[in-house]
């Protein structure tokens, strides 16, 4: 049985999903979801689903529900005990997509190979459905579980991104952290990464206005301005700082698994250069023709340096 909180609330078994109907059944339940394998409290519930509008016989309604959720779940071969601290759904934490989630993006930090990185990035925010626990928002359980998985989902989608910039990727990083960017106006994070994606991919103007909107919406949502990294960031792209770009003594670096090209470490390239090194990582390893679609006076120059 596998539980999905990551987007509209399912629970699913082998023969398909699992219908429960009512709307503090469903709470509950997904509240249970939550905190699989982990105690939770007859009280506890009663504050978390019905708060001051809670009744005399709130508490046996809970027990009422338990009831009718555990014939539900134990024909799925899934448990839910009853101890002194309080109820408990035993399941594995796998069988929780939040838990999967949260299990992969942890373990990306100790992959050594950045293509496997992404990768495995990919596959965890494929599990990601839409807002987390939407259907029982204005719960305090409901939203600060939703917030914590939002903040993880956030950090996945850098750590992505700095993947694709470090593979070289930054045509690809920009596009995607437009968008994303502009979801989460106050996230410097993200506008400096969206910052050194465009710059990366030959867009230094487009860099400096990306600087001006991150700096507009800290000035007119929270009355400050931006912090000293995106600042310094700011001024070197204005002097357009050679240390921006990939080096050729990093490219050679990469794994041949993540990037198909191999460097010579003898200087840094320009923007120009690193959407070159892009466009030929894999097309020199496979021996496939390379369409040349810079359209820079420079490119014929560059063709000689690099292949």
């Amino acid at each position: 049985m596998d539980f999905r909180i990551l987007g509209p609330f399912e629970v699913v078994g082998t023969a398909g999903p699992v219908e429960l109907r009512g709307a503090k059944r469903r709470g509950l339940l997904a509240c249970l979801v939550t905190h699989a394998g982990q105690p939770v409290s007859t009280s506890w519930l009663v504050e978390e689903l019905w708060g001051e509008r809670a009744s005399d016989g709130a508490a046996r309604t809970v027990q009422t529900y338990v009831s009718q959720i555990r014939k539900l779940l134990h024909g799925h071969g899934v448990g839910l005990a009853t101890r002194p601290e309080g109820y408990v759904l035993e399941v594995a934490r796998d069988a929780v997509d939040a838990h999967r989630f949260e299990d992969a993006v942890a373990a990306v930090g100790a992959e050594p190979s950045l293509a496997r990185r992404l990768s495995a990035l990919d596959d965890a925010l494929g599990w990601w459905r839409g807002p987390p626990l939407r259907e029982f928002a204005g719960a305090g359980w409901a939203d600060r579980e939703a917030r914590r998985l939002e903040a993880l989902h956030l950090e996945a989608l850098q750590c992505r991104f700095d993947a694709l910039l470090e593979l070289g990727r930054a045509g690809e990083a920009a596009a995607e952290l437009e968008d994303v960017a502009r979801a989460h106006p106050l996230d410097e994070r993200l506008w400096a990464q969206l910052m050194l994606a465009l710059y990366r991919h030959g867009r230094q103007a487009d860099a400096l206005r990306a600087y001006q909107q991150a700096r507009r919406h800290l000035l007119d949502e929270v009355g400050i301005e931006p912090g000293p990294e995106l600042t310094e960031l700011e001024h070197r792209i204005r002097d357009h700082d050679p240390t921006l770009v990939a080096t050729a003594s990093s490219l050679a670096h990469v794994d041949r698994d993540d990037a198909g090209f191999s460097g010579e470490a003898d200087g840094s390239y320009s923007p120009a250069d690193t959407r070159l090194a892009a466009l030929v990582r894999t097309d020199v390893v496979d021996s496939t023709p390379l369409t040349l679609r810079l359209g820079d006076d420079e490119a014929s120059s560059l063709l000689q340096r690099h292949l």
